[in-house]
């Protein structure tokens, strides 16, 4: 598509906006599978932190940390269900952090302070809920999350093309 001066292309942002939508959808209606995959993931991570850590740390402390790390990591993809609630406490507390900065954003929009107080809401209901149906409350945060995103990605997209269609005209 040919874009005149001062337009961008919203089909990224529209595509990304429609597929967390259906992730998010689809880890609401698949709450056991969705939380056994956020925890093989999480395992993945603390995986290739540890790597990190181990080979690029130059004090023993770093490597000992990394070796650790790796050891966490392995247990965790061998063992399912072990990492559940140390994953909720992750969950929990990172989104009542990053829906308080989200609230607290430089640039005010109705967005930020929406996804600002669902994600704390999230948050508090994931640390409340820590110990008790762990698995399902993860999925459902996490589902209830990623369609919070990809309705911002549609909203920010339709408000580009609006932009779009009024630089157009002449």
């Amino acid at each position: 598509m040919n874009l005149a001066t001062g337009q961008k292309d919203e089909s990224g942002d529209r595509i990304w906006g429609i597929a967390l939508i259906v992730v998010g959808a689809l880890s609401l209606l698949f709450t056991e599978s969705s939380a056994w995959l956020l925890e093989r993931l999480f395992a993945l991570v603390i995986l290739v932190v540890g790597a990190f850590f181990m080979f690029t740390s130059k004090k023993p402390l770093g490597i000992i940390g990394g070796i650790l790390a790796l050891l966490m990591g392995g247990n965790l993809l061998v063992k399912p269900g072990d990492g559940i609630l140390l994953l909720a406490l992750a969950v929990g507390l990172y989104f009542v952090f990053s829906g308080y900065q989200a609230y607290q954003a430089v640039v005010q929009t109705g967005w930020s302070k929406l996804n600002g107080v669902v994600t704390i809401l999230l948050g508090l209901l994931t640390l409340w809920q820590w110990g008790d149906a762990t698995a399902t409350i993860i999925a459902v945060a996490v589902g209830l999350k990623l369609m919070l995103i990809g309705l911002y990605f549609n909203a920010k997209a339709t408000e580009q093309a609006k932009h779009n269609a009024s630089v157009a005209q002449p």
